[in-house]
């Protein structure tokens, strides 16, 4: 009996490896379009809103920092970005910090 078994286990891998050529390809393709779908696509998508927002600021704007902080855009630079944070306290910060544009009348 075991002289049968021997070759059904190595019948699959006879049969296949002709195709693998053919499989391969689209196999590729499919990850391809995966990869992209799930990654770059989003990525691309946050960076372009991030994008839109650095160019929608504008002086009086109540924004929140990546890190938490909250403040009030006293003046705007072609890099940074001068926060009041309380009254008389001021923070220069980069651009690229500013995560959100906050509702007038959040900082109280």
């Amino acid at each position: 009996m075991n002289r049968f078994l021997l070759p059904s286990i190595l019948l699959p891998s006879i049969c296949f490896a002709s195709n693998d050529l053919l499989t391969v390809p689209p196999l590729l393709v499919v990850l391809g379009l995966v990869v992209f779908f799930t990654l770059i696509l989003p990525q691309t998508k946050r960076n372009n809103n991030h994008i839109k927002l650095l160019s929608s600021i504008k002086k009086g704007d109540e924004v929140q920092l990546t890190c938490g902080i909250i403040g009030t855009i006293n003046s705007i630079y072609d890099q940074f970005v001068k926060l009041e944070i309380n009254s008389g306290t001021y923070l220069t910060v980069d651009k690229s910090a500013l995560v959100k544009i906050l509702p007038k009348g959040t900082i109280q």
